[in-house]
């Protein structure tokens, strides 16, 4: 290994393409969220009673807008999507520098917007403590909203 790198190859990661790199980081994603979790599958049920049939989960990486992968996506022709965000991954804590720009709400709705899609972004911590009616309601006010 320290022969080529000496001699100036380029190995592992180095070597591949950016299009190779950001598949491997989509299937990465696919495999480990393949699934909705807890959180995300209360808002999905949510959606549905707001606007049945209109949302398809998507945080499976099945669809990337402004290099991002969307939680829901409108799948009736709406630019529109809606994202879960926890309460840690998305706190001040962890989101520190610039570089995580797209990580805060103002960030992800910007970068989303500059593609013309609609984002509505509704904490876990609300799913906590907001009733459910609350959230319908807010989740009908959003698809209902036009651009």
């Amino acid at each position: 290994m320290k022969v080529a790198i000496r001699a100036g190859k380029k190995i592992g990661f180095a070597s591949m393409t950016r299009e190779k790199l950001q598949e491997i980081n989509r299937r990465s994603i696919a495999k480990s969220c393949a699934r909705p979790n807890k959180a995300e599958a209360e808002l999905f049920s949510i959606i549905n009673e707001a606007c049945p049939n209109n949302y398809k989960y998507t945080g499976d990486a099945s669809v990337k807008i402004a290099g991002l992968y969307p939680d829901f996506f409108n799948i009736n022709g709406e630019k529109k999507v809606i994202e879960l965000f926890g309460n840690y991954y998305h706190s001040d804590k962890i989101v520190t520098n610039y570089k995580d720009w797209r990580s805060t709400e103002l960030g992800r709705i910007m970068a989303y917007n500059s593609y013309g899609f609609d984002c509505l972004i509704i904490w876990e911590s609300e799913l906590q403590s907001k009733t459910r009616e609350e959230l319908v309601k807010t989740v009908k006010k959003f698809n209902r909203r036009r651009k």
